[in-house]
């Protein structure tokens, strides 16, 4: 049978970023953060690892300004998928949870990042104001 998670969402309030070639790490007290990359051509970023399983991180661009693209690195991530996410355009997201280990030896504080939705919002929207 399949693995069911809660969604479990920190403070909802957003904290917003520069990014620049230099890794920066994003927070994990917080549901949303919105990234502004600057001066370089690709911008870097680092999501540590997540506190509790069910734990959910929204990452958005709200602008990349002159970068060529935002790449965020998940410092724990599932499976053997990629664990960069490569943000290219203005109001690209990517909806992240911590989740439990494919191998099961984790504990209850979770072991890996699962993206589960990405896509592209309107950056000038009052959703990000």
């Amino acid at each position: 049978m399949a693995e069911f998670y809660l969604p479990l969402i920190p403070d909802a309030e957003f904290d917003a970023v520069t990014v620049s070639a230099s890794n920066q790490n994003l927070s994990v007290t917080n549901y949303c953060t919105q990234l502004t990359g600057t001066g370089s051509a690709v911008c870097v970023a680092d999501l540590p690892n997540g506190t509790k399983i069910g734990q959910m991180k929204k990452i958005v661009t709200r602008s990349k300004a002159s970068a060529t693209s935002i790449t965020v690195t998940l410092l724990s991530h599932y499976g053997s998928s990629s664990d960069k996410l490569t943000l290219t355009e203005d109001g690209d997201f990517a909806l992240c949870q911590w989740q439990k280990a494919t191998d099961g030896t984790d504990s209850t504080e979770g072991a890996a990042w699962r993206v589960i939705e990405t896509g592209n919002i309107d950056a000038g929207s009052d959703l990000l104001a």
